[in-house]
């Protein structure tokens, strides 16, 4: 019995993985940086540093050629957290796509170059 318990939690947690695309930020030791986009047009963006701040926000995206725009919308309050969250809200970002993820300005200012790279982690079907 815990067998068919097991199987059927295992495929549940693969089904809700595939509703949605995780794009990591490459070569960062000290922060954790990801967006995850949904099919229906919105997204989270996490972004984590190495003393537990962690910032948040939500919007929907537009794919325009190579460019994605997105468009962060009002903070989502339900959001909960160990520490504090600090709400990213009412601003507009673009990324741009590359073979296996986006490129994006530096804008919090992790490493020393212009540009920081997002991979796709989602799962290889």
């Amino acid at each position: 019995m815990k067998k068919i318990i097991i199987l059927a939690l295992f495929f549940t947690i693969n089904m809700f993985a595939q509703d949605s695309i995780v794009c990591k930020q490459s070569k960062s030791v000290m922060f954790s940086n990801w967006y995850v986009f949904y099919p229906d047009g919105t997204f989270k963006h996490y972004f984590k540093t190495d003393d537990g701040q962690l910032w948040y926000g939500v919007g929907i995206f537009e794919d325009h050629g190579r460019k994605r725009v997105l468009n962060f919308k009002d903070p989502d309050l339900n959001f909960k957290w160990i520490v504090r969250a600090q709400y990213e809200s009412n601003f507009e970002r673009i990324l741009i796509h590359r073979k296996s993820g986006f490129k994006s300005k530096d804008y919090y200012n992790t490493s020393r170059r212009k540009f920081v790279y997002f991979e796709s982690q989602q799962p290889k079907v």
